[in-house]
Order: structure tokens, then sequence, then C-alpha cells
């Protein structure tokens, strides 16, 4: 379910973070506004709490300035935050046993305290490929009054 007003109140709240305007503390204050029924606000959120520290407020510069990649990566997670579309989910789940499984044996060989987006900064997406074929199709419109200048030529 796409809930737009708490869609707006995480992407203006990550957009003021990534420039400047709030520290972390004030950031994850406005993320209370996320729907838990809205997989991409929720999920958006969870993502970001990877990128703030528990311990210290901060703002994002200095030691605590985000890499270019990760920003680009954020700006895309606030653009399809602003184009109402779904979460991307997989095609398809295998069945529950396996799954648990096949989990269980990964368990033992990966770090288990990795975000998802970890190794793929197009993340919920699977691939470059994948986002480029959404910003092509023309189903990525962030509404233009809510923009920020986050750079679109960076996050495609």
């Amino acid at each position: 379910m796409v809930d737009p007003t708490a869609r707006d109140g995480v992407a203006v709240a990550i957009e003021a973070y990534l420039s400047g305007e709030i520290n972390n503390d004030e950031m994850e204050r406005r993320f209370s506004a996320c729907s838990m029924n809205d997989r991409a606000c929720f999920r958006t959120v969870g993502g970001m709490l990877w990128f703030s520290s528990e311990f210290k407020k901060h703002f994002n510069g200095g030691v605590y300035r985000l890499a270019d990649r990760h920003s680009a990566m954020i700006q895309r997670w606030v653009l399809l935050l602003r184009s109402r579309e779904e979460w991307p989910e997989p095609l398809a789940d295998p069945p529950r046993g396996l799954v648990r499984r096949i989990s269980s044996i990964l368990a033992r060989f990966r770090q288990p305290d990795l975000p998802p987006f970890a190794e793929n900064e197009f993340w919920p997406f699977a691939s470059m490929e994948q986002w480029q074929k959404l910003v092509r199709s023309g189903q990525l419109q962030a509404d233009s009054s809510h923009s920020r200048g986050l750079g679109r030529g960076n996050v495609q």
C-alpha cells in the first residue's frame, strides 16, 4: 500500500539530512511518520538507519559525510518514494522449508550484520539495468515541486 503522506515526510527528511540542513537525530525523529504498511517507506527508513550513528548526533559532513556512491543510492530511494511506485519484490518465493535450510547453511559463511544493500547499490532493484529500465519506462516521474535538486543525472 502506498502512503503518499508518509513517503513525502520520509523523502523530505532524507533530503534535508543529505543537504546538511538537519542532523541524524532530527532525521530519525521525522521518520516516525513512516507507515509500516508502505514497504517502500518502511524499507527506505531501515536502509537510512544503517548510515546513522546511534551514539552521536551528526550532520552529513566531516567523518560522517556519506560517500558519493551512497548518496547516489539514497537519492534513488528518494526518487522511488516520490514516484508512488510499489517496492520491487522478487518474482516468486521458494518454499519455506527450502529457504530455512539454505539460510542456515549460508549463515555460516556470511556476515550477519550487513545491510541488504551492502553489495548492491541499486537495491531494492537487482541491478543497474533493472533500475535504468524503470527510469526509461517513465514510471519514476518524481513530483518536481518536491525536488531539491538532488541531481537526477547522478542517480540514473
